[in-house]
């Protein structure tokens, strides 16, 4: 628990800009992975837990491909939107990652235990809880051997 002094200093360091308090790691991983921040996506995984079926060195080359081929369309930030899958984890509540300008977007169920981060999960069946526009689906990995 925070006590009010350290309520009032966070505060004030916000006002300053470039500092966000996040006090869960999902909320880290939604903010860094929103901001396209690789080093802190990084930081909010685990070296024990696979990632989609990846080890995290592998799953981070994925999501650098990923962030870099956002950036190089002009893509800085992505809006977030919660909702819940429909389909493999039903009922599991999952995250929209969208560019509302262009409406491309990916889904991601996290699955999470003991406010650690132990999977993450494309998924293909989301309903969100706010309406908006997908068009066209984008995907972290797409050319798994498997």
């Amino acid at each position: 628990m925070i006590n009010k002094e350290k309520q009032k200093l966070i505060a004030l360091l916000e006002e300053i800009g470039d500092v966000v308090f996040i006090d869960s790691t999902e909320k880290a991983f939604i903010y860094y992975f929103s901001t396209l921040d690789l080093q802190g996506v990084s930081s909010t995984l685990s070296d024990v837990h696979k990632f989609d079926s990846c080890y995290k060195s592998k799953y981070l080359e994925y999501i650098e491909i990923f962030f870099n081929e956002l950036k190089e369309k002009g893509i800085e930030k992505l809006s977030v939107y919660k909702g819940k899958c429909t389909n493999c984890f039903k009922g599991q509540g999952a995250i929209t990652f969208v560019d509302k300008k262009s409406g491309q977007y990916i889904d991601l169920v996290l699955s999470i235990k003991y406010n650690e981060i132990i999977d993450i999960s494309e998924c293909h069946a989301v309903k969100n809880h706010t309406c908006f526009d997908k068009k066209l689906r984008l995907n972290i990995i797409d050319d798994r051997p498997f």
